[in-house]
């Protein structure tokens, strides 16, 4: 039915060999059946933990207390899992017990969706109890049983099956979505760190308005990003879905799309770039994303109204001096977004402006304009050379010449900047 690669079929043939039964089961089944490939390859089994440790002579046990080993092979790992069934989720996260079981399909209705409630082996074909296979014809994301039941045992799943709808074109059946909305408040109990995962694949699918509309009609977006929520605007908000879809398949323009606009949802009258800005900051840090990524975004809230300012190569130069080549290219292209996506009454001068900084932008990459204290012709040593000691002052000096030679390159000469330091002190 599939070819398999050799190292999966290699682990599925260890086992069978030895009397096991083994598949390859979840995800990577119903990508296979959507014709997509693969990112992972987990494998079940009813061999227990201590089997699987003797039958391969490299692996991790990454979570042997709930029945998972990693296979390695040649550097590359495997997860395997022993058939089994869970206790009660005390805490909608962890199960209370893991018992062991034989039956694959046993093993089979515990998991989230019908359509990853699949396993296959080459000799005993499919398994497919729970209609996955019909809902993956019919483009269904359905529980596998009580809807209830299964978001109360992981609340994440209630994102998890949005962000499939998402990312596959789906949608989810009636009684789970209602499910999903009876149960939205348990989603206050999943860490940030897991929830910001969710929305990072929602907001880089092909469209993500799809899903962050979802998340906000089943009153999960209000726990996520609960700013939305202090003066909703259904305008406002239907031109945000408008932006996050015209920006490019990058996270930093979609989380920047998505706190556009956040002063107005959080009814607060302080300036809207600097209220944007702590808004963007202060939300993207409490959901756990890199440094990076805060500062990137919410410069970009606060800055790029600037762009259309940039009427010289000089200011463009003394902006990438002080900032970055990245946080300039996603400004550029953010507002050229806002301006293609919203109803702006300047937007042809809008996008006339944002094409002449581009142009101007190529124009000082291409000629190796200086614009870092880097490419300066002179260094703190040569001013030490003239008798400027060592400290701060020599920093001072040298941003001093490098803003002369950001409004006029041909300075950049140590000569001339020697002189300019001579006639200063």
């Amino acid at each position: 039915m599939f070819n398999l690669p050799l190292k999966v079929q290699y682990i599925l043939n260890t086992f069978s060999q030895a009397g096991y039964e083994a598949y390859i089961v979840g995800g990577c089944v119903r990508d296979l059946l959507l014709e997509i490939t693969p990112k992972d390859w987990d494998i079940t089994t009813n061999c227990l933990p201590l089997g699987t440790e003797e039958l391969f002579p490299n692996t991790i046990p990454t979570g042997i207390k709930h029945g998972t080993v990693t296979v390695m092979l040649d550097g590359e790992g495997f997860e395997v899992t022993t058939f089994r069934t869970e206790g009660d989720y005390l805490d909608n996260r962890h199960p209370s017990n893991v018992t062991f079981v034989s039956d694959i399909k046993e093993d089979l209705s515990r998991r989230d969706f019908t359509v990853n409630a699949l396993a296959y082996n080459p000799m005993l074909g499919l398994k497919d109890f729970f209609y996955g296979k019909d809902d993956l014809k019919n483009k269904l994301i359905r529980s596998v049983g009580d809807g209830s039941k299964r978001f109360k045992e992981d609340a994440l799943r209630m994102i998890r099956a949005i962000r499939f709808s998402s990312t596959l074109g789906f949608n989810i059946e009636e009684d789970t979505l209602l499910a999903i909305k009876s149960n939205n408040n348990l989603i206050s109990n999943v860490s940030n760190e897991r929830i910001r995962e969710e929305l990072c694949k929602i907001l880089l699918s092909k469209k993500p308005s799809v899903g962050i509309n979802l998340l906000h009609k089943c009153g999960l977006l209000k726990f996520i990003i609960p700013h939305i929520y202090v003066s909703f605007d259904e305008v406002i908000f239907k031109d945000l879905l408008k932006l996050i879809d015209s920006t490019e398949e990058d996270l930093i323009l979609r989380l920047t799309a998505l706190f556009y606009n956040a002063n107005i949802f959080s009814n607060n009258s302080d300036d809207s770039y600097i209220s944007n800005y702590n808004i963007c900051n202060s939300t993207l840090k409490a959901l756990k994303f890199s440094n990076n990524t805060v500062e990137s975004c919410s410069l970009i809230i606060r800055e790029s109204h600037n762009l259309i300012s940039f009427t010289s190569k000089v200011k463009i130069k003394k902006f990438l001096s002080s900032q970055s080549l990245s946080l300039l290219n996603h400004m550029i292209s953010f507002e050229k977004s806002k301006a293609l996506s919203l109803s702006l009454d300047n937007k042809e001068n809008m996008l006339s402006s944002i094409s002449s900084i581009e142009v101007s932008l190529r124009k000082i990459l291409n000629n190796n304009e200086p614009i870092y204290l880097k490419d300066l012709s002179i260094t703190g040593n040569d001013l030490m050379t003239l008798g400027i000691e060592k400290g701060k002052n020599i920093g001072i000096i040298l941003n001093l010449l490098l803003n002369k030679v950001l409004e006029d390159p041909s300075l950049n000469k140590k000569e001339i900047l020697y002189d300019i330091v001579k006639s200063l002190y």
